[in-house]
């Protein structure tokens, strides 16, 4: 919780001095390449699966293109169930970066605490 509330006290500020960039994925940004070390993605990328596998692929290689590292989580489905998707979206990116679920402490569903991190 202490992240959080440190976020919301820096959040108007940072906006302001350019620290946090509002976009939508997976359209492309007038950032350069490798601008930042961690890109987040939070109940969004991963979760869904409507918007499909190239949707996926397409918005996390923008994130790679931004960032040297991508975290996304939860890694499952809104029934906290594993899902092909994030097993294949893991194998596409497998090929050319790192990239694995890694456990965190924090839990979306019962079941689920895994994040996926892709590290270029």
């Amino acid at each position: 919780m202490a992240a959080m509330r440190d976020f919301l006290r820096d959040y108007e500020s940072g906006k302001a001095a350019g620290r946090y960039v509002e976009h939508a994925l997976p359209d492309p940004v007038a950032l350069p390449d490798q601008s930042y070390g961690l890109g987040l993605g939070s109940h969004s990328l991963l979760l869904y699966e409507n918007p499909g596998y190239e949707f996926h692929i397409a918005a996390i290689a923008a994130m790679l293109r931004l960032c040297r590292e991508v975290r996304s989580f939860p890694i499952c489905n809104l029934d906290g169930e594993a899902t092909a998707l994030a097993r294949d979206v893991a194998g596409y990116f497998a090929r050319m970066h790192t990239a694995a679920p890694v456990a965190t402490d924090h839990r979306f569903q019962k079941s689920t605490h895994e994040m996926m991190v892709i590290t270029s």
